[in-house]
């Protein structure tokens, strides 16, 4: 398993909420803190776990685009136009023919929205 932001914190020697404040940049850590708390996060090498902040936040800033085949010019068009996206979002793309596995949940993903 990967370094929590519990881990960070006990390097740092501050709290969880500390180390969650600076890496969400709140904007009411000072700067000494940032910077203590940075430097633990490099240390360990902390990354932010997208499945879980995805969980957390109940979104996952994927927006899905369903069509029925990109061969055609105009669906083809749609989609490139599509993948044009704010930042912090992402655009999959797949035919609508899920493959055939045997398994209804295997081709799914969770989307924030429909296109």
């Amino acid at each position: 398993m990967g370094v929590s932001l519990k881990d960070v914190a006990q390097r740092a020697g501050v709290s969880i909420k500390t180390v969650s404040n600076v890496v969400n940049n709140y904007q009411h850590v000072t700067p000494t803190m940032r910077a203590k708390v940075q430097q633990a996060i490099d240390e360990l090498g902390y990354r932010p776990n997208l499945t879980a902040r995805h969980l957390r936040k109940g979104r996952t800033g994927i927006i899905a685009l369903a069509v029925p085949e990109f061969g055609n010019p105009y669906f083809a068009e749609l989609a490139a136009r599509s993948s044009t996206r704010p930042p912090g979002t992402t655009t999959p793309s797949s035919s609508t023919t899920p493959p055939d596995c045997g398994r209804r949940n295997s081709w799914s993903v969770r989307v924030s929205g429909p296109m």
